[in-house]
């Protein structure tokens, strides 16, 4: 067949892969968890993502930051903690939190 093009379309079916989430979602989704254990909320200041440790895994992202914040008779304080972002299905991650 002359001048015939063949076009392959591959169709990926059911959830995402945990590869699929990005860095970028997890730490977002490990500063929802983390401010919501804070008695002073509004006052969250996390750092960038570049500048906190990330490791992806098979099975998700283990992030290693931090956030400051006011404290009303210490002022800045902050708090390390580690976070485990597992994706289960669709919108459901696993999320393990441990403050240090």
């Amino acid at each position: 067949m002359r001048g015939a093009t063949i076009v392959l379309v591959l169709v990926a079916v059911g959830c995402a892969a945990p590869s699929a989430m990005t860095e970028e979602r997890s730490w977002q989704i490990c500063q929802e968890r983390m401010t919501s254990t804070l008695s002073e909320s509004s006052t969250a200041d996390y750092p960038a993502l570049d500048e906190v440790e990330v490791t992806e895994h098979d099975d998700g992202w283990e992030i290693r930051g931090w956030v400051e914040v006011e404290d009303a008779t210490d002022g800045p304080v902050r708090a390390d903690f580690d976070c485990t972002v597992e994706h289960v299905s669709g919108d459901n991650y696993r999320v393990t939190l441990q403050q240090h």
